[in-house]
């Protein structure tokens, strides 16, 4: 890899960074009608699968665990959904 595509990887994780919050914020508004039937709780698995794997990509593995912990938390108990998206947020503070 040359110094340029270093210093385009760095960006694009940077503004990753900057874009995270959003993300998971938008991501809580579609897990919090998770609830509300199986179409819902399809497009917060499809939320929280997308930041998942593009966390990843982007050098961010703790939050694509957390964010693989919310997708897979959707259809359980909605005190551990809600457990595992303070957790996610918490990341997304740092």
């Amino acid at each position: 890899m040359s110094d340029d595509d270093d210093d385009e990887l760095a960006e694009m994780r940077a503004d990753y960074a900057a874009e995270l919050p959003g993300m998971i914020a938008a991501l809580a508004a579609v897990v919090a009608r998770a609830g509300e039937g199986r179409d819902a709780a399809a497009r917060a698995r499809a939320a929280a699968h997308r930041i998942r794997g593009t966390a990843g990509s982007f050098g961010f593995h703790a939050v694509g665990v957390a964010a693989g912990e919310v997708e897979s938390a959707i259809d359980g108990d909605p005190v551990e959904l809600a457990a595992r998206m303070r957790a996610l947020e918490a990341l997304a503070r740092r």
